[in-house]
């Protein structure tokens, strides 16, 4: 039987309502779903609620979904809020999201892929579904091309908290050992593995894929401590496993491990592992943990536009996180000079949006902001000045650029 959930979606584009009923009914839900345009239409439909959960588009005509956050706050509190957006990437939904005081975010263009988060935070989900929900999220943040590990971390470990079944609870060890494997943390990695072993004990199924993944994590974690022949025994076990269940590209994937186990760059691993560790401690709350590896993978990036952006957008978040806005807007403002310097159009977009807010937010004070950032700039040969528009610069008294 179909759970019941009701949306309330503040989007001014009919098909977007269309598209999210048609992803959840599939996942299994009966949708009741009330599109709204207004601000207006928002506080008659939150009075005569009560809703499960509120989707918002991040710009809508008139106002924003600071604004929507905002009444929904004031009328409805305990209403949990997603931001549904297809006009940005990645990296530009979640600032978006973090100034508008949302904690969730979801793209458009991978609503499907994720609609079962929907429910999970509405809390609508069945005790005995919730595991296995969690472990769909936490595979989609892991198979997609640019991984989302603190993310998948996190349903992972929801997905072991909540498992009832063996199965749940094995799937949910290897996909932790991935994401600590992924960190650069391999010990903790093998922990699970550890954990995992117990747990397949009490398992009555045949060997198959799940064995398989838990070689390949093994494989992996080996590689990067150095130990090439074990790396090389536990990619071979993976490979059989897989072999047997006919996925041919993970067999691939498997030879190919073990053959370029010596050609990964140290420094790779390292500040790859630093900025997934960061970005997990960030979303957990552990701002100085986060900060001290945004550092660390700043010291390994010297030289790599791009890779400095990353490191550059994860202190961003720490200052935000604790409200220092004149070290928020000088991270924002150098995160935009890199992507501009590496030719990244789509990772300036997601800086020029946190920097927006930021100035915005700091009004007059921009100009102590700015020279703050004087202070502790640390390119000479750049001027960050020539990579902003002016209007960001100017204060609301006088509307002169600085």
């Amino acid at each position: 039987m179909a759970i019941p959930l009701k949306i309330l979606h503040i989007e001014d584009y009919e098909d977007d309502s269309l598209l999210l009923t048609r992803c959840l009914a599939r996942a299994g839900y009966h949708v009741t779903l009330e599109r709204v345009e207004t601000l207006e239409e928002l506080r008659k439909a939150l009075e005569r609620g009560p809703w499960d959960v509120a989707v918002t588009d991040y710009v809508l005509p008139g106002f924003s979904a600071r604004a929507v956050r905002q009444i929904i706050r004031e009328k409805a509190p305990d209403l949990p809020v997603i931001l549904l957006s297809g006009a940005m990437g990645e990296e530009a939904a979640a600032v978006a999201a973090l100034h508008a005081g949302i904690e969730h975010h979801i793209l458009k263009n991978s609503l499907c892929r994720y609609a079962q988060a929907i429910p999970l935070i509405a809390r609508v989900v069945p005790p005995e579904e919730q595991a296995r929900a969690h472990l769909r999220l936490g595979n989609a943040y892991l198979q997609r091309e640019d991984r989302d590990l603190a993310r998948g971390m996190f349903h992972y470990q929801e997905a072991q908290r909540l498992a009832r079944r063996d199965e749940d609870r094995a799937a949910a060890l290897v996909g932790m050992a991935c994401c600590y494997v992924q960190m650069g943390q391999c010990r903790q990695a093998f922990s699970m593995m550890k954990e995992y072993a117990v747990v397949r004990r009490r398992m009555r199924v045949p060997p198959g894929r799940l064995d398989g993944e838990a070689h390949f994590q093994v494989g992996v974690a080996l590689a990067r401590l150095r130990q090439a022949e074990a790396a090389r025994r536990a990619f071979r076990r993976a490979e059989h496993y897989f072999a047997r269940e006919g996925d041919a590209g993970r067999v691939a994937e498997c030879r190919r491990r073990a053959a370029s186990i010596h050609h990964q760059p140290e420094a790779d691993w390292e500040w790859s592992g630093c900025l997934e560790r960061g970005r997990y401690h960030l979303m957990m709350g552990q701002i100085q943990a986060a900060r001290a590896e945004a550092r660390r993978a700043l010291d390994l990036s010297r030289g790599d536009a791009v890779r400095t952006f990353h490191c550059l957008m994860l202190l961003l978040g720490c200052a935000e996180q604790e409200g220092d806005e004149h070290r928020a807007f000088a991270c924002a403002v150098t995160a935009r000079v890199m992507a501009m310097e590496a030719g990244r159009l789509d990772l300036a977009y997601a800086a020029t949006e946190a920097l927006t807010e930021v100035a915005r937010s700091l009004g007059p004070d921009v100009r102590s902001a700015v020279r703050f950032l004087e202070s502790v700039w640390c390119y000479p040969h750049l001027d960050f000045r020539d990579y902003i528009p002016a209007s960001l610069l100017e204060t609301p008294q006088d509307g002169k650029a600085m």
